[in-house]
């Protein structure tokens, strides 16, 4: 047995020293479970410090040392920053205040809330310094909603003996009590039950109904474990449940939707951004289920280094584009931002706006119409290339044109008729075929007053012709 196996077994034996050292340097199954053996100590100091740790799990279970304890100003520090939703849980829970209410994105449907399927508001489990090892009796189950309550009860105190307790209990229970034994796991926490989580997510052996709601409680323990390790066997789970049980009894109703919409979430609450391929992939799975909405959520969580990722979908369709723009936003101010707020498509615009919590930008034409009519040619000039860089067909066209008429007014108002003029000459090749409207601009009415127009002799410049909306 090695080292970190021994500790395991058994931490209540081990020196502080030792603890300490493992706190720093153990791999993070160890590094949960010391911990909480620092918070029975009375040892908030290393805790502190694994507030900080890149894995979700070990920041869990130092918030929740820090709240067993009763010093709690460290998590004050470091909520803020929090994205996991199972981490901000525990942190509220050892501030013993309720979370506020999840956060809107900008998606292709307009503002949504991000989703979760972590139901618990918060994690208070005990008051501050009780003696916690007081409460580790196992209870007497039943099977049952007794039972389960009993058994979530136990293992929030986070009892050494739960994960080797765990079999027995479901060899003798039925069905109710066997899921919330999976349900146990992950409100434990306890990384040495996470080989009956693996069972749980490759099983092809049981009903379809059973099986799916096992996989589904297995992904949300594997979140509250938080190992980011564990994100290839998830990422594998979800290309099983679109292979392997289509076809089978159940399929069809979509019950195994929500399997996959808990595995997306949970992809997110480990905080790896590899995992970000295999999220981007259901930006555009706009369905009953709302899948689209559970990958932005993840991407949300799994970190700023996979915006580069996440901005190549501004490339694709509208409703592809909208969702990976809300969750650009959602990260705040960034060049990759600053891209999708210039989007030629409204609803990526406006979908990058409401996660940056900001008013949906308006129009650029509306931009530079505004322009134009206070006499700043070249400004709406600007505000159109910006966009006409990334339009294509007709619009490009028409973009091109405007761009080119408030040209051939700059040029009017420098005192160069000829440049003018020859201007406007392009303007009105591209804007002419656009018909009398284009995108609720009335370009035929500013193509025959600018045809009117004398260049050599112009009138005042407060008479010169600007393009307006319906």
């Amino acid at each position: 047995m090695g080292l970190f196996e021994r500790f395991l077994k058994n931490p209540q034996a081990w020196r502080e020293a030792s603890l300490l050292t493992i706190a720093r340097v153990g791999p993070p199954e160890a590094q949960i479970r010391v911990a909480r053996e620092l918070a029975e100590r009375g040892r908030s100091a290393p805790l502190v410090r694994l507030l900080n740790h890149r894995v979700p799990g070990v920041r869990r279970a130092a918030a929740r040392g820090l709240g067993w304890i009763g010093d709690t100003a460290a998590i004050e520090g470091v909520l803020a920053d929090e994205r996991s939703d199972v981490v901000r849980a525990a942190m509220y829970g050892a501030l013993r205040r309720a979370p506020p209410a999840r956060p809107s994105i900008g998606t292709c449907e307009g503002p949504r809330p991000i989703l979760s399927p972590f139901d618990v508001p918060s994690e208070a489990d005990r008051e501050p310094g009780t003696n916690r090892r007081a409460h580790f009796d196992f209870p007497v189950l039943v099977d049952g909603p007794e039972g389960r309550a009993a058994l979530l009860e136990h293992a929030s105190a986070c009892p050494p003996d739960l994960a080797e307790r765990l079999p027995a209990v479901e060899r003798a229970s039925g069905r109710r009590l066997g899921h919330a034994v999976l349900e146990a796991i992950g409100v434990s926490g306890d990384p040495r039950a996470v080989p009956r989580l693996i069972r749980a997510l490759e099983a092809t052996d049981v009903d379809p109904g059973r099986g799916f709601r096992e996989r589904h409680l297995a992904a949300i323990a594997f979140a509250r474990i938080g190992d980011p390790s564990q994100r290839g066997r998830l990422i594998d789970a979800l290309r099983r449940e679109k292979r392997d049980y289509e076809g089978r009894p159940g399929a069809g109703l979509g019950i195994q939707d929500p399997v996959r919409c808990a595995l997306l979430w949970a992809l997110g609450e480990l905080g790896d951004a590899r995992a970000g391929r295999t999220l981007v992939m259901y930006l555009d799975a706009v369905d009953g289920h709302g899948t689209h909405l559970w990958a932005m959520g993840a991407l949300t969580k799994v970190g700023p280094q996979v915006l580069p990722l996440v901005a190549k979908s501004l490339a694709a369709d509208e409703v592809t584009a909208a969702n990976a723009a809300g969750v650009i936003g959602a990260y705040g101010p960034s060049m990759f931002a600053d891209r999708a707020l210039t989007d030629p498509r409204a609803p990526v615009r406006d979908a990058a706006a409401v996660s940056l919590g900001q008013q949906p930008p308006e129009d650029p034409i509306d931009l530079a119409i505004a322009e134009l009519q206070a006499g700043h040619y070249h400004g709406a000039h600007d505000v159109l290339e910006w966009v006409w860089r990334a339009a294509e067909g007709q619009r490009r066209t028409g973009l091109q044109g405007m761009i080119q008429g408030a040209t051939a007014l700059e040029h009017l108002l420098r005192r160069h008729p000829r440049e003018a003029r020859s201007q406007w000459a392009k303007a009105r090749g591209r804007l002419r075929p656009l018909g009398d409207v284009w995108e609720g601009v009335q370009i035929g009415a500013w193509c025959d007053a600018m045809d009117k127009l004398d260049w050599d002799a112009p009138p005042p410049q407060a008479a010169w012709p600007i393009p307006t909306r319906l």
